[in-house]
């Protein structure tokens, strides 16, 4: 009997059958050819490869076939003693050896997971301290957690030791009923039964959330088509998806995931549990399921032994309309998937969003476009994305208006041409932390009683800054107050534009309460009491704390002379002789550097693309209306050259955005983009 038999339909796919057994019998499996168009019972398992060599025989269709070591455990853990057991293992069930039989079964992977009768995760082994981590996680489920809670908890200060939390039977110290508080639980842990934040009662939970299942790009997938029913097993211990998302969130709402000394990997898959209930819920929603931009985004940390992977992986759980740009090519280099899931994003989304992910923080691969974000990296040193949309798509600035990207088709994968309208040339940049003391070393760790906090030494420190911007920075805003910040502390025009400029503007445009308390706890709270004249410790902390985030490997610049400037912000790697650039269907302008001119007055027919940047009186579609009666959405592709323009003669170009290192002579555009075919792990 053959190990794998021909799969002759393209839904085809192989299901292991593992014959039922005691635990200490060898095991015999066998497969089995199912059509995922046809009801078939099979459960899906979710695991990690951990580099591990296949070594450990089983027996599969009489033959004897090696498996790893953790395939191998789940396996013996899984088999039913009574009846047989049928799992989707992708080790076992894919012939690793055919290049193509791979590459048609990652295209199917969101399938064979949605259409599984479960999906189970399998953690790994057991060892001593599991059984501790899993009672402390059930400790949690009686924990009823509220948005409004653990927002308000953050605000004044759960690294303290205390809780936020709706407990049904805690009370207070005087002998009040918890439910009773009219304002949030803020209580010792230990008064309601929970460990200490320095207890080593946390040690095993740490140890399973650094477990590598949590940072793995094909995992992630399957947890989110499995959903919250799925079944999450560590050796024996089990438990359903949805109980480790409520405990995993209580822990959040209580101060432990702030104050607890986690490691990077178990922060990161804390986080990553939380972010996954998200993400399946969007999945759900099928008016707005999840955008490949977003999601990228977010999972950018986790781990693809193939780099490809990072794309592909998540090919599952995302909106069909990228499938016609985006088909797995393991023959293709690493740039091709890249490069795909930038067109894939911009066609189908009709934005631009994904190009804020391509903000140059030192130089790229030489493999990468400049356009293209390179996926493969992450570091919390990249700060806050400018530009990146959040899961429900809303756009937070809207430098292009109401315009839709134009995106010029050609043969070249490694170029993009895109049109949009030449602002000014950055002149002059200013170092945020020599320049503008605005580099601060944790804000966090400042006590609150410090006189860096007072009220007059911040407004201070705005006032001396902003001496050395121009006037001529001052756009339609200062006149209107349309979007200038709410904080009561820069009395003056320049100020205010300096603190709109280094924190992107948030303040006046985070739209709804829930944001607000989301990512300003403090500065929420502050303003249900009125807004006080005197703000308070903790408001100023978290905004030195944004600015931190906002301005990591970024600079100030002045774009423009001193009779008609712009203020900005942009990455670190600008420098004078770069451009502005709004982009049709970008939400935030563009830096671009310009390549192959041959004198200081050409117009380069190639540019490289430096990132987004924040502006100053740019951001709500103003480059469209300097020109009276003009809307640059309705240009179309009359321009293909401009002459050198000035802020008042703003014309549609067409821009060669091209790899860091350069590239070749640009090629005849195409009616269509050529799909290549493409392939997992």
């Amino acid at each position: 009997m053959k190990l794998y038999e021909d799969l002759l339909h393209p839904k085809d796919i192989r299901v292991l059958v593992i014959e039922p057994g005691e635990p200490d019998v060898p095991i015999y499996t066998r497969l089995e050819i199912v059509n995922l168009r046809k009801p078939s019972s099979y459960e899906a398992l979710s695991y990690s490869w951990d580099g591990q060599i296949p070594q450990i025989n089983i027996s599969c269709n009489s033959r004897k076939f090696l498996v790893t070591q953790n395939v191998y455990n789940s396996m013996r853990m899984l088999r039913a003693r009574d009846r047989p057991t049928a799992l989707w293992i992708d080790q076992v069930c894919i012939n690793q050896e055919i290049l193509q039989e791979r590459q048609s079964q990652v295209s199917l992977m969101g399938e064979i997971y949605s259409l599984a009768e479960k999906v189970v995760v399998w953690l790994g082994h057991a060892d001593n301290n599991t059984e501790k981590a899993w009672k402390l996680l059930r400790r949690f489920l009686s924990i009823k957690v509220s948005d409004d809670n653990r927002s308000k908890l953050r605000a004044y200060g759960i690294a303290e030791g205390t809780v936020a939390a709706e407990l049904p039977v805690a009370t207070t110290p005087d002998g009040k009923s918890a439910d009773n508080l009219e304002s949030p639980m803020s209580l010792p842990q230990e008064m309601i039964g929970l460990p200490a934040v320095d207890s080593a009662e946390f040690l095993p939970v740490i140890e399973l959330f650094s477990r590598s299942w949590f940072l793995r790009s094909w995992t992630f997938q399957e947890i989110v088509i499995g959903g919250p029913s799925s079944i999450v097993r560590c050796g024996p211990f089990v438990m359903e998806f949805r109980d480790l998302d409520r405990a995993c969130r209580a822990l959040d709402a209580c101060g432990y995931y702030d104050a607890l000394p986690w490691p990077s990997s178990a922060t990161e898959a804390l986080g990553q549990v939380l972010n996954i209930s998200a993400q399946h819920a969007a999945r759900q929603a099928k008016d707005k399921p999840p955008r490949i931009d977003y999601t990228l985004g977010y999972t950018k940390f986790l781990k693809a032994s193939d780099p490809r992977d990072k794309v592909y992986a998540l090919l599952g759980i995302l909106d069909h309309k990228y499938a016609q740009h985006i088909y797995p090519n393991y023959t293709q280099p690493v740039s091709h998937a890249f490069c795909a899931a930038v067109r894939a994003s911009i066609f189908a989304d009709q934005c631009l969003a994904i190009l804020s992910q391509a903000e140059a923080f030192g130089q790229k691969p030489a493999d990468i476009p400049s356009w293209s974000p390179d996926w493969r990296q992450f570091s919390y040193d990249f700060g806050v994305y400018l530009g990146m949309r959040p899961l429900t798509g809303k756009k937070r600035y809207s430098a292009s208006g109401d315009s839709l990207p134009q995106l010029v088709p050609w043969k070249d994968s490694k170029k993009l041409f895109l049109k949009g309208i030449k602002i000014k040339k950055i002149t002059r940049t200013m170092s945020v932390d020599e320049d503008l003391a605005l580099d601060y070393p944790s804000p966090s760790s400042v006590p609150l009683d410090s006189s860096r906090w007072a009220p007059s030494t911040w407004r201070d420190m705005y006032h001396n800054k902003a001496r050395s911007i121009p006037q001529s920075c001052l756009r339609a805003t200062e006149a209107t107050a349309i979007h200038t910040v709410s904080l009561p502390t820069t009395p003056y025009p320049l100020e205010s534009a300096l603190e709109d400029t280094v924190t992107a503007g948030i303040y006046s445009r985070i739209s709804n309460s829930r944001d607000l308390n989301s990512n300003f706890p403090a500065y929420a709270g502050w303003k249900e009491t009125d807004s006080p004249a005197e703000v308070p410790p903790q408001v100023l902390r978290e905004h030195d704390n944004y600015v931190c985030q906002s301005m990591k490997n970024r600079r100030v610049f002045i774009a423009g002379d001193d009779d008609d400037a712009y203020l900005g912000m942009a990455s670190v790697e600008a420098r004078p002789g770069d451009w502005i650039i709004v982009f049709f269907g970008g939400d935030t302008p563009f830096v671009l550097r310009p390549q192959n001119a041959i004198s200081a007055t050409d117009t380069p027919q190639m540019w490289e693309f430096v990132g987004p940047c924040y502006i100053h009186g740019m951001m709500d579609g103003e480059a469209g209306r300097q020109v009276p009666g003009l809307k640059f959405y309705y240009l179309r592709l009359s321009f293909q050259r401009t002459a050198r323009v000035t802020f008042n003669q703003l014309l549609l170009m067409t821009a060669t955005l091209l790899p860091q290192s350069g590239g070749s002579e640009r090629q005849a555009p195409t009616n269509t983009i050529t799909k290549k075919q493409v392939n997992r792990k």
